[in-house]
């Protein structure tokens, strides 16, 4: 019998039972492409704030009062709001889980300040797992409840609902192929012949060394069925790591090189800027519980936008630009130095 509790905390940790259920997840750690898809994955939320400090990023108002506070809440070192040492360690940790779960959500939580009990403080930005989330209309209104399986059989259930203003839904911002919930489970999906590529590319030197052996495997290596098994199997490790921007090292062209690598810079500055839209929003919602007006976040560095990087490759492409322009470019990008 399904047990509903309700508890007036909300839940912070993973639901794995409901990730798998809901296909958010992969039973990852067996297979070739698992380290690949890890590599991938850090190496693109990492890069999205390589050169990112809290002192990267400005807040602006239309009240000072206001911009001192928050100042301090968002580009504190440590601050309680984030679950992270700094804002851009946050930042790396929400794109980290929009790649591979798609969707999760932050919970915006506001308390009265002590000294002053006119003003609202923004306490907590709380990561929630989309798995444990669902959306409802009630009276009219968007509410969102939350549901935690605490046991594999779903025999007990926690529960809390939470106003439409006080959750803030992230999604990943960019396409993804084949209905999959996210890049990372697209790019998994994709890479699992990864194995059974590998062992054929292996079957022709085993069928070789026993050739007295007649299983059939080893007759089939021997007539040439799996030669292009190591062929298909790189061009299908290429395939995964396109899914999640990332840049292999192989020798190739400077062409395609730099077709690849402003490829992860456009998603890297179309992640950022989503990013900072969502924050902005629960800015606002924040300078609405105190009326404080206009008040936003944004980047005080000089970082090239999604349309720089367009306009970047165009100019290598009509050679308005050299190969060594963009990638000094590119490395502008990772030290901050534009």
């Amino acid at each position: 019998m399904r047990r509903k509790k309700h508890t007036k905390n909300a839940w912070f940790g993973a639901d794995h039972y409901a990730r798998q259920a809901l296909g958010m997840d992969m039973r990852s750690g067996s297979h070739m492409v698992d380290s690949q898809i890890h590599i991938a994955t850090r190496a693109f939320s990492s890069h999205v704030v390589t050169n990112l400090s809290p002192s990267s990023f400005k807040v602006t108002g239309d009240k000072p009062e206001a911009v001192a506070v928050a100042t301090k809440a968002f580009l504190s070192d440590h601050s309680n709001i984030w679950s992270a040492p700094n804002i851009n360690m946050a930042i790396a940790q929400y794109v980290d889980a929009l790649i591979r779960y798609g969707t999760f959500y932050l919970l915006l939580e506001f308390e009265p300040d002590e000294s002053d009990p006119q003003l609202t403080l923004l306490t907590d930005l709380a990561y929630i797992g989309a798995e444990t989330i669902q959306r409802h209309v009630r009276s009219g209104k968007l509410t969102y409840e939350q549901l935690v399986t605490k046991t594999s059989t779903y025999s007990e259930v926690l529960w809390n609902e939470f106003p439409a203003d006080e959750i803030l839904e992230l999604t990943w911002p960019l396409p993804i192929e084949n209905g999959s919930k996210s890049p990372y489970i697209e790019a998994y999906k994709l890479g699992l012949p990864e194995d059974r590529l590998t062992e054929q590319s292996l079957l022709g030197g085993a069928a070789q060394n026993k050739p007295e052996d007649t299983f059939l495997t080893y007759a089939f290596a021997r007539f040439g069925r799996y030669n292009d098994s190591f062929n298909a199997y790189r061009r299908l490790n290429a395939a995964v790591g396109d899914k999640l921007f990332y840049v292999p090292d192989d020798p190739t062209t400077q062409y395609f090189l730099l077709e690849r690598f402003i490829r992860r810079m456009n998603a890297i500055a179309h992640a950022r800027s989503y990013i900072i839209d969502q924050l902005n929003v629960a800015l606002a919602r924040w300078s609405d519980k105190n009326n404080w007006g206009r008040l936003e976040i944004a980047f005080d560095i000089p970082l090239l936008t999604e349309q720089d990087w367009n306009d970047v490759w165009d100019s290598y492409t009509d050679k308005s630009l050299t190969y060594d322009d963009v990638i000094a470019l590119i490395n502008s990008d990772v030290s901050g130095k534009n």
